[in-house]
């Protein structure tokens, strides 16, 4: 098993216009809370992508830019060395990160008033995506069982019978963890195929997956399944470069990628960001045996969390994600309003987490606690909710 100590350096981050600690006030109503919330990381980028970065920033000229071809390449054999898909170079379109792509694959596969399927609870950003281009949200939601989500395929068969189009699939999933298992994947595919449905896949924490779990791209299946699918990737989450807003539809169908590349090129956004083509390049080119150190670092961390909370004889329900390094806690037990538990956790814990419900009501009485930080950071924030909830 490969460990990359550097992980436990705590590494300060106010005053960088940094969303996750220069925002708590905003979010909060205090700016000392442990910010354990937006989904980025507090571990250091890669050394071989910032010195990649700090390369090009010394030639003085930055200028318009394309994607280079070996960005490309390093891409395609990322995709194929980590998740075993052979992708070619002409599916690849560029994009200003993930959460724009999804509003560009809604715009150009659906019209006003028509309905996409999501499955809650979910990543935020999929119900305004919809919402926002007047399409109308249709929920699928995810079946939940002491613990464990699974997907709800015969409600889902029954929406594309009434005539839904399109599903936003978000795997490895974003609250949950779940990393879809190749048999959960070839019954939606099956399912799509049979209603000619387009799926877009989320798959931007694809990299991120625990000991003896394996991420599967949907559009890997079968060619009905390529065809048909619009795959969203980036090394954003993995390497920590969110900040360079940088991403990539990987669309095998020439007439969805035509369509997909229509809106992107209508609004100007198809040159990309000079940074953040770098960054990927030499995140795809080396960056294998750092994500393996990241992903065991992450499992311990999740013992870590799992182990305090037990240890309270309080209450949580707490187990390690598939995938992300994301989890998902259930406060259900204690039986408070959404509004107290979040106040315990604010004033009386001193940690900021995501409150389950902006991921949709099936989130009442969860938390979403991003622990992609030290591990010292993890023990302390984490005891602190354990101490705050044994007395409420």
């Amino acid at each position: 098993m490969i460990i990359d100590y550097s992980f436990n350096t705590k590494i300060a981050r106010e005053n960088t216009s940094c969303v996750k600690y220069d925002r708590r006030s905003e979010v909060f109503g205090s700016s000392s809370v442990t910010p354990l919330w937006v989904a980025d990381m507090d571990f250091a980028t890669p050394a071989f992508i910032r010195e990649a970065l700090q390369q090009r920033i010394d030639h003085p000229i930055l200028g318009y830019t394309f994607l280079p071809s070996g960005a490309v390449d390093a891409a395609i054999g990322w995709v194929y060395r980590r998740h075993g898909w052979k992708i070619e170079s002409n599916w690849i379109c560029l994009c200003p990160g993930i959460v724009p792509a999804i509003n560009f694959a809604i715009l150009a596969n659906s019209k006003v008033g028509e309905k996409a399927v999501i499955q809650p609870p979910v990543y935020t950003p999929f119900f305004a995506a919809i919402e926002d281009h007047k399409r109308v949200v249709v929920e699928n939601p995810l079946l939940e069982n002491e613990g464990c989500y699974t997907m709800d395929l015969n409600h889902l068969e029954q929406q594309f019978k009434e005539g839904v189009k399109l599903l936003i699939l978000s795997n490895p999933h974003n609250p949950t963890g779940r990393v879809y298992t190749k048999n959960e994947l070839e019954q939606v595919a099956s399912l799509a195929s049979k209603y000619n449905v387009v799926i877009i896949s989320d798959e931007i924490h694809c990299d991120i997956v625990m000991p003896h779990q394996k991420h599967i791209p949907i559009a890997s299946l079968s060619e009905d399944a390529a065809n048909r699918t619009i795959t969203l990737i980036a090394p954003s989450k993995t390497f920590n470069l969110a900040g360079l807003a940088t991403g990539l539809a990987i669309i095998p169908n020439e007439t969805l990628r035509a369509k997909f590349n229509s809106i992107l090129n209508s609004l100007h956004l198809s040159m990309g960001n000079l940074f953040g083509n770098i960054a990927m390049q030499a995140a795809y080119t080396s960056g294998d045996e750092w994500v393996d150190g990241l992903n065991a670092y992450l499992y311990n961390n999740f013992q870590t969390i799992n182990t305090i909370l037990k240890s309270s004889n309080a209450p949580f329900r707490s187990q390690t994600p598939e995938g992300t390094y994301l989890a998902w806690i259930d406060f259900r037990e204690f039986n408070l309003p959404q509004q107290e538990l979040n106040r315990i956790l604010i004033e009386t814990a001193n940690v900021g987490l995501s409150d389950g419900t902006i991921y949709g009501k099936q989130g009442i009485g969860f938390q979403r606690l991003n622990a992609a930080c030290p591990k010292s950071v993890i023990e302390n924030a984490v005891a602190r909710i354990a101490e705050s909830f044994s007395k409420a």
